[in-house]
């Protein structure tokens, strides 16, 4: 965080809210926060304003390029969350997340990619006028955080937080921005800007088997390593892999795993527990193969992500299918 915000300071928080923010009966956790936060401010921030809505900028950098102004779009941003007293709630800040004890060799820490209107309203008002390189951080009370029905908190804690956000890029049409993200990489693999299917581009390595005919009963056995588009491993059932890239986990079973074909493209993704795309590349597959293959986000985990997959993330495998008889 930002010098102002040092450890020794911090830690006086707890007393100063205890001094001078003694709740009334009758006052509502609005209120109460609103004087907690005011007190904080007046202490560390004198003369600071709050805008119209209550939120206090603490500090601003400007960046380049065209504001975010129209909420339909999206913006790919680094976020680091943290209570009035210096408590980090979340971030992907790699350094912090290395002295915290929370890296992961297999996420990504430049930024995530979140559509402006699905944003709390307190970041979608911190957001607004920013532009890529632009730095803001800011203290938002919970009621431009929390989702409330009556008087009951439904989602979030009831509790002022400061957030610090850099803004990386905006975008108003994010499945272009991950397909242009797919074109730039497809020429080092050897593959066609053409895609196999919409958001889906496959190639086939030689010997590529014409020989065998996959009924509608049959099951693919396979081996796979799971790439972000930069190449970083995030995911594999291939044992000497996994620990050459140091994320092998003695909990997983490095095994290969089953495809059921169906009759239909449609049916084998619907019957099968893999995402979209990864069906689909099963689908088109015979024994004894290989292939890479990329797909975007709609074919793969969506807006959410799963896990450190990041939501609106294409991906990207090398698939290895083996013989008809595993014996």
């Amino acid at each position: 965080m930002k010098k102002t915000l040092i450890p020794a300071i911090l830690a006086a928080v707890a007393l100063l809210c205890a001094g001078s923010c003694a709740k009334d009966v009758t006052e509502t956790n609005d209120e109460l926060q609103a004087r907690i936060l005011k007190s904080w401010i007046e202490t560390y921030y004198p003369g600071l304003e709050a805008s119209e809505s209550g939120l206090y900028v603490l500090e601003k950098t400007p960046g380049i390029g065209p504001e975010i102004i129209d909420d339909s779009c999206y913006v790919g941003m680094s976020l680091t969350i943290r209570t009035l007293d210096g408590t980090i709630i979340s971030t992907i800040d790699e350094a912090l997340c290395r002295q915290l004890g929370i890296y992961s060799r297999t996420a990504q820490y430049d930024c995530n990619f979140y559509k402006f209107s699905n944003l709390k309203k307190g970041v979608q008002e911190m957001l607004r006028g920013m532009t890529t390189g632009s730095h803001v951080v800011g203290v938002i009370p919970p009621k431009l955080l929390d989702v409330s029905s009556g008087t009951n908190i439904v989602d979030g804690d009831g509790v002022s937080k400061i957030y610090d956000i850099t803004v990386h890029l905006k975008t108003d049409d994010i499945n272009q921005f991950q397909f242009d993200r797919i074109y730039d990489v497809l020429p080092s693999l050897g593959m066609s800007r053409d895609s196999s299917s919409y958001g889906m581009w496959m190639k086939k390595y030689p010997p590529i088997n014409v020989t065998d005919t996959l009924s509608s009963s049959s099951s693919i056995y396979f081996y796979y390593v799971g790439r972000y588009l930069d190449g970083k491993i995030f995911d594999t059932n291939i044992e000497d892999t996994a620990k050459k890239y140091n994320i092998y986990s003695s909990s997983k079973s490095y095994t290969y795993l089953t495809f059921k074909r169906d009759e239909t493209e449609a049916k084998a993704i619907s019957n099968n527990s893999f995402v979209k795309g990864f069906s689909k590349t099963l689908w088109n597959m015979n024994y004894e193969e290989s292939c890479t293959t990329i797909f975007y986000s709609g074919l793969g985990y969506g807006t959410e992500g799963s896990g450190d997959i990041r939501g609106y993330e294409p991906l990207r495998f090398e698939i290895y299918t083996l013989a008809k008889s595993t014996n």
